[in-house]
């Protein structure tokens, strides 16, 4: 999406996908329950700052967090998300949100937004395609 952009005129809006949520309930093995367990954190956090800082937080806040933990090999949470914040110009508090519960009702909304024409039946992030217009533009009114 991110090359789509820089050559169309796109409007992306970006929503969590999470595998702990996609997995709840499904038998997995003890290393993947142990991963799943961590991995609300992070999407808590990303979850928080949408809310409370707009959408347009999500995608550095997530490509923060994400390089630091799958090109970088980062396992230290609470570092790579304290310095995640940090980047992208958001107060540390948000880290907190790594073991509240307060946003996981619309972390699970809207990861099911984002499953809802898809199905369950995956453990990829999605990219829905709103109709285009009559020019090809995507239509804001839907």
């Amino acid at each position: 999406m991110l090359e789509v952009g820089a050559v169309r005129p796109v409007r992306a809006r970006w929503h969590v996908m999470s595998l702990a949520v996609l997995n709840e309930g499904r038998e997995v093995s003890p290393e993947y329950e142990q991963f799943l367990r961590r991995a609300w954190g992070p999407v808590r956090v990303v979850t928080a700052a949408q809310l409370g800082h707009g959408d347009d937080v999500v995608l550095p806040l997530y490509t923060a967090i994400g390089t630091r933990l799958h090109p970088q090999g980062r396992t230290d949470l609470a570092a790579v998300v304290a310095e995640s914040l940090a980047e992208v110009g958001l107060p540390a508090e948000l880290a907190a949100a790594m073991t509240s519960t307060d946003f996981d009702a619309e972390l699970r909304r809207s990861h099911q937004a984002g499953m809802d024409p898809v199905g369950t039946d995956l453990g990829t992030p999605v990219i829905q395609v709103e109709r285009a217009g009559a020019c090809g533009h995507a239509d804001p009114a839907r």
